[in-house]
């Protein structure tokens, strides 16, 4: 048998040993917890709080700081990617709503504007036309009202075919075919 004061002094020994293996093993423990929070837990913190501001304030321009090759750094990459592509179709939404108001401001304006000019011109071909029935208006003067109708015709041409447009563009207007004589358009032009 061992004497007694051996046994005490192995299992002292061998509690020491056990005690050093154990502290050893809880710090290498924790050095791997420290590595774990500070490669995994930190980033993905830094992803929720960002998702979590830019939620809160709107505001896309916001980025997460891409921390490597590995996963957490590749969603941070993606991250990132995502809410530059949502910012870049935010700004694209809100630059077609300015299209949308510009492109209705100007229907509505050259619908006005060509209402307003029809009126003075109705008048004109009326009075063109009256005075060209009348037997005391001179022979010179009939050439003269004549491109004065004409012009007013074209100008009236001009006025439907914005209104037309305008139309077109509100959608409150149906295409369709129809046919026309080129060479007559343009000697009416060049009569101008």
């Amino acid at each position: 048998a061992i004497p007694k004061n051996e046994t005490l002094a192995l299992l002292y020994h061998f509690q020491t040993l056990l005690l050093s293996g154990f502290a050893i093993g809880l710090g290498i423990i924790a050095f791997l917890v420290w590595i774990i929070v500070l490669r995994i837990v930190t980033p993905l913190r830094s992803l929720s709080d960002t998702a979590k501001r830019i939620a809160m304030t709107g505001d896309y321009r916001q980025t997460v700081p891409e921390t490597g090759n590995d996963e957490v750094g590749m969603m941070a990459k993606t991250f990132n990617a995502l809410m530059s592509t949502t910012r870049l179709s935010m700004e694209r939404i809100e630059l077609l709503g300015k299209t949308q108001a510009a492109l209705r401001s100007k229907s509505s304006f050259l619908s006005a504007m060509s209402h307003e000019l029809r009126t003075p011109l109705g008048s004109i071909l009326s009075l063109t036309q009256y005075l060209m029935t009348q037997p005391q208006t001179p022979e010179p003067m009939h050439e003269t009202l004549g491109k004065i109708e004409n012009s007013a015709h074209h100008l009236l041409g001009v006025i439907n075919n914005v209104l037309d447009l305008a139309k077109a563009e509100s959608g409150k207007m149906e295409p369709h075919i129809s046919q026309c004589d080129p060479i007559a358009l343009i000697e009416g032009a060049l009569e101008l």
